[in-house]
Order: structure tokens, then C-alpha cells, then sequence
């Protein structure tokens, strides 16, 4: 019974974590692919998860009822989590999204934006996007009724004490 209960284990974990392990460059949008980028040139990924869903897409409102989509994932590894967020204005489940391209911008102009968080020491050190550090959201592939979108994006973001982050060849295949 012991090694059926380590054996279940082990292919659930399996299953959490063979989502990320497809190239996300392999130009197919299933999904499974899963989401990375590059900040400052280092390479993050979502950390792998068992309980709680570290990467996803989603589609709301924001506080004057504008549809937005919100692309977000989070590695928790090591002393200093990290998340980067993406928010797109006018962008609608029943839009069709593919090939539609996004400015991040300032979010306090009400624009898309995106945002790079670093904690250190419980610490949140937060970067955005604003008029001058701006990037861009690109879809390349959406099914709603599959509920999976992907994409690629970029932005320069900026703190409250003026430093400057790149984030660089992001990319995610996601399943909502």
C-alpha cells in the first residue's frame, strides 16, 4: 500500500510539472507550454506547484467596468519571490485576440500595463510600466472554447526609487 500511495505521489507530481517542460518556441499553442522571460538577462520560470496555481491567464473588469485580460505567474523559490503581471485593456473573452497587439503603458493612465515584483526580506519592491518604460503584449494564438492563449511579450519597468528592470523574451502557452 506504502509504495501504490509513493507511486500516485509521483506521477501527480509528474503531471504538475511535465506541463513546462514542452519548448515554449515550438509554435504550438495547446496550453502546455507554460510561461517564462528574461529579467536583467536571468531566465524566470513559474516554480513548480502542487497546491496552488503559480501561472494562469484570466479574463474581469477593472474598477470603470473596462474588459481586461491579466497574464500572471509567480516562482516562489528561494529567499526573494518574484511575479511578473501583464494587464490588457479592451480585451474581452469573446474578442477575437489573435494577432492583436498591446503597449503596456501606465496603469494609473488607465492604459495596459505590466509589472515585475521582487520581495526581499517581506519587502515588496514593485516595477512598472509608465509613459517612457513601456513594452508590449502580442497574442498569437487564443481558443476560447479550449480556454488557452498564447503569446509573447516585453517592458521596461520602474521603481519607486527610479531603478530599471528589462523584461525580456516572454513567452507563455497557457491554459486558463
Amino acid at each position: 500500500m506504502k509504495k501504490l500511495v509513493s507511486l500516485a505521489i509521483f506521477f501527480f507530481i509528474l503531471s504538475c510539472t511535465q506541463n513546462d517542460d514542452r519548448q515554449l518556441n515550438d509554435g504550438i499553442y495547446d496550453g502546455r507550454g507554460g510561461i517564462s522571460c528574461e529579467v536583467n538577462g536571468i531566465v524566470l520560470k513559474p516554480s513548480a506547484a502542487l497546491l496552488y496555481n503559480n501561472k494562469d491567464f484570466t479574463f474581469g473588469t477593472n474598477a470603470d467596468n473596462v474588459p481586461t485580460l491579466s497574464i500572471y505567474f509567480l516562482n516562489n523559490t528561494g529567499n526573494s519571490p518574484q511575479s511578473v503581471r501583464i494587464v490588457a485593456l479592451e480585451a474581452s473573452y469573446e474578442d477575437d485576440l489573435v494577432g492583436k497587439v498591446f503597449t503596456l503603458q501606465n496603469e494609473t493612465n488607465q492604459d495596459s500595463f505590466g509589472t515585475y515584483e521582487i520581495y526581499n526580506n517581506g519587502l515588496e519592491n514593485k516595477f512598472t510600466t509608465n509613459d517612457i518604460k513601456i513594452g508590449e503584449l502580442k497574442i498569437l494564438a487564443y481558443n476560447k472554447h479550449l480556454h488557452t492563449m498564447g503569446g509573447v511579450f516585453w517592458f521596461d519597468a520602474v521603481n519607486s526609487s527610479g531603478e530599471m528592470v528589462k523584461v525580456r523574451n516572454g513567452k507563455f502557452d497557457l491554459k486558463e
